[in-house]
């Protein structure tokens, strides 16, 4: 008996997420983010137009599962895109917060310029997320991989290949202070590198901080950079030079 009610009250609630407009999920995005061009409806739909801190951030479509109810959480699916970059993730939400299995897509890394405060870099990025979690104010763990490829900096030469490195976080990639801290390692490429990435998302801030070295495999104009940076950050003992860079989410 009580199964057949809960059945009952599923089928109802599908009844009425499709019955509501998709705009009305406007109403769930945290401060700070707008969301326009709405199309479908609550239980699937869509946003032509995301807007973060002012920013234009892609669109955006999901998915509910209200199935999931039985489980006392909503299961979603969502998939995000802005020009080449696109994500696709499925998690769920509970009381808690957010619970996401998977997060995989990438694109090209200057798609996210004003978003990340990377203006100026290019490359390929792959996202292989096996999980995050996160609170409604703050996250909480997260394990996987990004990958890039191919990454050019523009303050150190457009035309300059730096390689392939991979950001790995291992749970729990969260602190008490809700920063993730990430392993980063070259792997492919003319610069041997070993840094650490913290995400701050309160403050949404970042900080890249490690060591870089040139392989044997460098070009003449990679050299020059890094000659030029080491004379803002003296090479240590082993002939690496410093790394401290900050920028924005």
């Amino acid at each position: 008996m009580g199964v057949s009610i809960a059945i009952g009250a599923i089928a109802v609630l599908a009844v009425l997420l499709v019955a509501l407009p998709a705009s009305l999920a406007g109403r769930l995005l945290p401060s700070g983010v707008q969301a326009a061009d709405y199309s479908g409806n609550f239980w699937h739909g869509a946003a032509g137009k995301i807007i973060v801190n002012g920013y234009p951030s892609g669109a955006l479509e999901w998915q509910l599962h209200p199935g999931e109810l039985l489980h006392r959480q909503l299961g979603v699916d969502v998939h995000w895109a802005k020009g080449e970059f696109g994500l696709a993730a499925r998690g769920h939400l509970r009381l808690q917060g957010i619970e996401v299995d998977s997060v995989a897509g990438g694109g090209a890394l200057e798609e996210l310029g004003s978003l990340t405060g990377l203006s100026g870099w290019r490359a390929t990025v792959a996202v292989a997320i096996e999980r995050f979690s996160a609170s409604f104010d703050r996250l909480t763990a997260m394990t996987g991989d990004i990958t890039v490829a191919d990454l050019h900096v523009a303050n150190i030469g457009d035309d300059i290949n730096l390689g392939a490195y991979t950001l790995h976080f291992d749970p729990p990639a969260a602190g008490s202070s809700g920063a993730l801290v990430g392993q980063i390692r070259d792997t492919s490429g003319p610069l041997e590198v070993h840094a650490t990435l913290t995400l701050n998302p309160q403050t949404h801030s970042s900080v890249l901080s490690g060591t870089a070295k040139e392989r044997e495999s460098a070009s003449p104009a990679l050299r020059t950079a890094l000659e030029d940076l080491a004379r803002l950050r003296p090479r240590d003992a082993q002939g690496r030079i410093p790394l401290e860079i900050e920028f924005s989410f």
